[in-house]
């Protein structure tokens, strides 16, 4: 894209925003975002790791004021009905489902200092008609210079590690 990027370096520590959203159909939020803390703690004091495991748009708005250089989001992704533009699934404050579109996220993050945005959700590396209505571009549109996305549905059981597959071979 023809915009200036932000740089990825930062002074340590990295402050790292684990969120996720508990919405159907169920997966086990909570287990993963202990795992992906167990593995960036061994890191000591180079990290700093707050977890949100109730992601709404209000909370994320409050939490990017505090200068998160990595933010990663475990839960539901997917596209509209008519398929134009990229969704995210977040909680209402009663914790229904809440769609985020692509441009929606993208007005939220840009100029938050985010570095780097992992989305562990299907389809928010898929591209879109408007390719900028794909939530991975959208993101990097919005100044986030590296963006990490899922670009098909994947069975949690693929994702989190835990098949035969994966652990055979």
């Amino acid at each position: 894209l023809p915009i200036q990027r932000s740089s990825l370096a930062v002074k340590p520590p990295i402050r790292i925003l684990l969120t996720a959203a508990q919405t159907p159909p169920p997966v086990d939020v909570e287990r993963e975002l202990r795992d992906i803390a167990a593995v960036l703690n061994v890191h000591g004091q180079q990290v700093q790791i707050s977890i949100e495991p109730h992601l709404t748009r209000t909370r994320l708005q409050q939490l990017l004021r505090q200068e998160f250089h990595i933010w990663h989001f475990v839960g539901h992704g997917g596209f509209q009905h008519d398929g134009t533009s990229a969704l995210l699934i977040f909680e209402d404050e009663t914790g229904d489902r809440d769609s985020i579109s692509a441009a929606e996220l993208s007005l939220l993050l840009n100029h938050s200092g985010i570095r780097l945005a992992v989305l562990s959700a299907c389809e928010t590396g898929r591209l879109a008609i408007d390719p900028f209505r794909s939530m991975a571009i959208a993101l990097v549109q919005a100044q986030i210079p590296a963006v990490v996305a899922m670009q098909l549905t994947v069975a949690e059981e693929v994702a989190c590690g835990r098949s035969s597959a994966v652990r055979n071979g």
